[in-house]
């Protein structure tokens, strides 16, 4: 007698949650599998590795802090008084409305921003720039850079996409 990894209470919890049949699940299986076969066979190491080194700063991250605010005009105003060193960032982020930490890839950052985050050296400070939901205004201030590095799971990202492309 084999295993049969398709019965069971779980695995037909499962199934019931995510709205397939046994014949549903085992055809997703199979078009995953072939999928990923055809991804490795139709997409090379070779021109993963030439893909990756000619877009090796879409792939790069910044870590920065953010503060947001509710007007542009209160983020020049702390932008002001944080390059005057009237406060530090601290101070500031005590005025916002929200802070947090952020790690962005340039594609994830914000299109007005993504150059000025990626040129910037640490301890830089960059903008206001309006959220993306708009009515509030963001500073950002840069922690450090990180450069791309080719994982195993970044292989499978730019084989996904170079395959997607075809």
């Amino acid at each position: 007698a084999g295993l049969n990894c398709t019965e069971g209470d779980d695995y037909n919890n499962w199934l019931q949650a995510m709205l397939l049949t046994p014949g549903q699940a085992l055809n997703r299986i199979r078009e995953e599998l072939l999928a990923e076969k055809l991804g490795f066979t139709a997409v090379t190491d070779e021109a993963v590795e030439k893909h990756f080194q000619a877009s090796i700063h879409d792939y790069s991250t910044v870590n920065a802090a953010t503060l947001t605010v509710e007007s542009e005009g209160t983020g020049r105003e702390l932008l002001l008084s944080l390059r005057d060193d009237d406060m530090n960032w601290k101070q500031a982020c005590a005025k916002a409305a929200e802070t947090d930490e952020v790690r962005l890839t340039r594609s994830e950052a914000p299109e007005e921003v993504a150059a000025p985050l990626f040129a910037a050296k640490p301890g830089d400070i960059i903008g206001p720039v309006e959220t993306e939901e708009g009515g509030a205004w963001r500073l950002y201030r840069v922690i450090s850079h990180e450069d791309a590095e080719l994982t195993d799971d970044l292989r499978a990202v730019i084989r996904g996409k170079l395959l997607h492309e075809r």
